[in-house]
């Protein structure tokens, strides 16, 4: 089903099939949760137990193929195309199964939570950067900077500058260009005007100076 996916949306569904799976193995899950049997008395005929024994987990576990195509389905099926007629609602309700709308509003929700949590803690991404993202200098210690500075967040999103998510995003930047950034502009413009690698290095006087401190190298000692 995922080749029936525009390209665009292909890493939205594969999130949303994921946490659909989840949901569903969940509910296949709880009938099987089974409180242990009672000690049986032996049988005359002990050949017969092991393989009913055998027969019975094989129909009540269910196929890992099945549940996959199952949820690929359910991920990209449209509504129901017709109301249930009065013998299959009739049915449903005998049954007691959940409404779409029950069902289906854990699983928007866990899906929402994944595609809107902020990013890792910055320091995470340390492992991301080999180099200075202005100077490109490699072998010097790099520090991260916010690209919407911390002291200006609230203001931020209240203002409608960035979004709440976009907050935590960083450039890892040795502790010249980190200074540098710093007097380069207030917070205020940094956070409205250069929020990014690609808007601090468009400007002139940033790349003048990147181009200055990136043949500082360190002599040897």
């Amino acid at each position: 089903m995922a080749d029936e996916i525009p390209e665009e949306y292909t890493a939205n569904y594969e999130q949303f099939r994921d946490i659909l799976s989840s949901f569903l193995i969940e509910r296949l899950a709880a009938p099987l949760s089974k409180p242990k049997p009672k000690p049986k008395r032996r049988s005359k005929n002990p050949s017969s137990g092991p393989a009913n024994s055998q027969a019975d987990n094989a129909e009540a576990e269910p196929s890992a193929d099945d549940l996959a195509e199952f949820t690929s389905y359910i991920a990209t099926a449209p509504p129901s195309p017709s109301p249930l007629t009065p013998s299959s609602h009739s049915t449903l309700l005998a049954l007691a199964l959940p409404s779409t709308a029950e069902f289906l509003a854990p699983v928007l929700t866990a899906y929402l939570t994944a595609t809107t949590t902020p990013p890792p803690p910055p320091r995470s991404t340390r492992a991301q950067a080999t180099a200075c993202e202005l100077c490109a200098r490699a072998w010097v210690p790099l520090t991260y900077h916010h690209l919407v500075p911390r002291m200006v967040h609230e203001k931020a999103v209240r203002r409608g500058w960035h979004r709440a998510g976009d907050l935590q995003n960083v450039a890892w930047l040795c502790a010249a260009c980190h200074r540098f950034v710093h007097r380069f502009r207030g917070h205020e413009e940094l956070a409205r005007e250069f929020y990014t690698v690609e808007r601090l290095l468009a400007a002139e006087e940033v790349q003048r100076f990147v181009g200055w401190v990136g043949r500082v190298r360190w002599k040897k000692r």
